[in-house]
This record gives C-alpha cells, sequence and structure tokens, in this order.
C-alpha cells in the first residue's frame, strides 16, 4: 500500500515514454541501464502490466529513490526544476490522479527523421547524423520507422485515448511520419477527447507547420511548441548544422504571431546550456526577452565532452557576470566536477567535425578557446 512518504511523479504512475528505437521506459530521460526490455512492438499494454513497471511503481508508493531517475533527484538537488516538479504541475488539473489503469501520460518520437545534426545531439537520435557518418565514417546506424508498423500504429491509437497529455520530440516530428500522427490527432477528435488533451512538440524551427496542422491543433485543448534556440546567428548555425539563421528566425517570427492569433497556442524558445553557450547566457537571453520571450533553460549532462564540467575551474570566474543572479548558484552546484581531463577529446572532436562542415571553432568562439587552452 501506498505510504504517507510517497514521491509523486505522474510519469512514473500515469506516463510512459516511446524511444526512437521503440523501446517502452517510464520517461525520456529514464537512465538506459535501468530501462526495462520491453518494445513497443510488444504492444504498450505490456509495458504498465509487467513485472518490471510493478516493482519500479512500487519505489515512488514507498517513497523510496528509483536510480534510473538520477537526473530528476540530481536537478532537484541543486535546487534546479527537474521534469518531475515541472509535469506534475503542469497536469495536475489534467490527468485523473485517481486512475491507475489508463495511460494518461504518453512521449513518443516516432523515428530519428530530423534535417539537422546538432553539435551536442548524434546519429542515434537524428537520421542527418546517421547520414554525415556514413559519407564520412562509413557507420551505419540503424533508422527507426516503427510508426509504419500498421499494428503498432493501431496500438498506439488504441492505448492513446484516454492520453490527456502528449509530447512529441525529435528527430524532428514536424518532418516525420506526418500522414501517421495527423490520423492519431484525427482519432482522438473523432473521440472527443481532443478539448480535453495537450500536445507538446520540440522543434528545430526550420519548418513552419502546414495549414493542415493548424486546422486539427484547433479542436485541441492546448498545443505547446518549444523552439530550441542554442544561440543566434553564426553560432546556431554552428550549434544546429546545417540550419540556416535567416529561415529560423523568419520562423520564430510566425510562430509569435500565432500566439496572438490563436488561442490555444503557445511557443516558447528555449536553449541549453553547454560548453558552447555558457559564455553566451546573457546574448542569447537578451534576445529571448527582445523578442517576447521568457528565457526557457536546459541544462547539458551529457555527452560529458560538451558538458559546461570541461571548464568547471572558471566557471565561477564566468558565470559571475551573467545578469540572472538566480543562474550563478544554480549552474555553480550543478557543474560541480572538473571534467577538464576531457578537452583533448573535446578538441579532437570538434575539428574533425569542423574539416567535414567547413566550420571553425576558433573563428566562432574565439572567447571560448582561451578558457579551453587554459590561457584564461
Amino acid at each position: 500500500m501506498p505510504t504517507s512518504n510517497k514521491i509523486d511523479c505522474y510519469w512514473a504512475t500515469h506516463g510512459a515514454d516511446i524511444k526512437t528505437t521503440g523501446q517502452v521506459k517510464p520517461c525520456c530521460i529514464f537512465k538506459e541501464e535501468y530501462s526495462p526490455d520491453i518494445h513497443v512492438k510488444n504492444g504498450l499494454s505490456k509495458y504498465r502490466s509487467s513485472d518490471w513497471y510493478k516493482n519500479f511503481i512500487k519505489y515512488f508508493q514507498e517513497g523510496k529513490k528509483h536510480p534510473g531517475c538520477e537526473m530528476c533527484w540530481n536537478h532537484e538537488k541543486h535546487n534546479l526544476p527537474s521534469r518531475r516538479l515541472e509535469h506534475n504541475k503542469l497536469v495536475a488539473d489534467q490527468i485523473d490522479q485517481t486512475n491507475n489503469k489508463d495511460l494518461q501520460m504518453l512521449t513518443f518520437s516516432y523515428g530519428t527523421t530530423c534535417n539537422l545534426a546538432c553539435r551536442i545531439c548524434g546519429p542515434h537520435s537524428s537520421s542527418k547524423w546517421a547520414s554525415i557518418q556514413k559519407q564520412h565514417d562509413n557507420e551505419t546506424w540503424p533508422t527507426y520507422n516503427w510508426l509504419k508498423d500498421d499494428k503498432i500504429f493501431f496500438d498506439i491509437i488504441e492505448n492513446s485515448e484516454n492520453v490527456k497529455y502528449f509530447e512529441f520530440p525529435g528527430g524532428e516530428p514536424l518532418l516525420a511520419d506526418t500522414e501517421k500522427h495527423l490520423e492519431i490527432l484525427k482519432h482522438l477528435i473523432y473521440l472527443d477527447k481532443a478539448k480535453n488533451t495537450t500536445l507538446n512538440y520540440t522543434t528545430n524551427m526550420t519548418m513552419f507547420p502546414k495549414k493542415d496542422y493548424w486546422n486539427i491543433w484547433k479542436e485541441f485543448k492546448q498545443v505547446l511548441i518549444v523552439g530550441s534556440c542554442d544561440d543566434i546567428e553564426e553560432r546556431f548555425e554552428y550549434n544546429r548544422y546545417p540550419a540556416i539563421w535567416d529561415n529560423v528566425y523568419k520562423n520564430i517570427k510566425k510562430y509569435k504571431e500565432k500566439n496572438k492569433t490563436q488561442q490555444n497556442f503557445n511557443f516558447k524558445l528555449n536553449f541549453t546550456v553547454s560548453i558552447f553557450t555558457i559564455l553566451r547566457i546573457n546574448e542569447i537571453s537578451k534576445f529571448f526577452v527582445n523578442n517576447g520571450f521568457e528565457p526557457y533553460i536546459n541544462y547539458l549532462d551529457h555527452p560529458k565532452v560538451f558538458s559546461v564540467n570541461l571548464i568547471q575551474p572558471y566557471l565561477k570566474e564566468i558565470i559571475k557576470s551573467t545578469k540572472h543572479p538566480y543562474l550563478v548558484k544554480t549552474i555553480t552546484n550543478f557543474y560541480d566536477k572538473d571534467w577538464s581531463n576531457l578537452i583533448p577529446e573535446f578538441k579532437k572532436t570538434i575539428y574533425k567535425y569542423d574539416k567535414q562542415r567547413n566550420q571553425d571553432f576558433e573563428k566562432t568562439f574565439p572567447e571560448l578557446i582561451k578558457y579551453i587552452d587554459g590561457k584564461k
């Protein structure tokens, strides 16, 4: 029986995450080594009826911290907004907390189709990345299109009829399997469920949704779109190759207009604190605010080679100039390990991809290279 010390996490008790590979686990940041060996091809219901899931839920009922949820526990230890706490607040008035039978929250990355090869991403999540690895290193990475399997497709439709909150990360969700995706949304409209359902997309903003999307989205309770914006202009193009900043900025303006004209729509920007952006927090935040967006921030801890911990000995000096006082304590506490031993690997990786992409790290980030080389 649940105890008075139970830990509330609606992703754990009411949700599931389908990875790009089709593997099913509690949420998108759950650690791989603790994830169950359950694939979406076996059916979503198998996940929630499995012994693994029943044992997993016991941790929360008994007030214990499951090791697979380490990222949330780590964020909360450093007073950072965790996925658990943010989503508990976001969906508290949407889900039926007394209904532990039906799936009510679902994240799924329906494949790795993506048109960008962002520096902090990789071929495991992007078909563009995979094609580059094949071209230059003769590495073959699998591409996943499991939503094209009719059995899987109809199983997801059947098991998502009571889902109140969907998340669609990448790949790029506005590029992959558009027809199948819209069919799922139309089914929810047909069942008269859409009016109580929230959709949340993460996009690279290289494209603007077509009219079909907007016609369908207007039937839902709320549609949230988060645009990933790791810096601006030349640095954006370096980080999110081969995107063109001018095109992306045009789409940001279009989304901003939709915020004004479509009542159930909300678009916001975020950026990730990484080795590439740590010196640019003020400038990126200024761009956000000047364009009418509150800065929304993620904190990268993987891959380690792109972590702020590479220059951790200089971090207090770097961060003291930020115009966001709450970030000073947050960032210095979170990035508390010295991983400067990874700098040779960082340089090897950076210069390899610079050559392939005709980019120049030292020219693009002249102020950062001084910290990398320890010359500050």
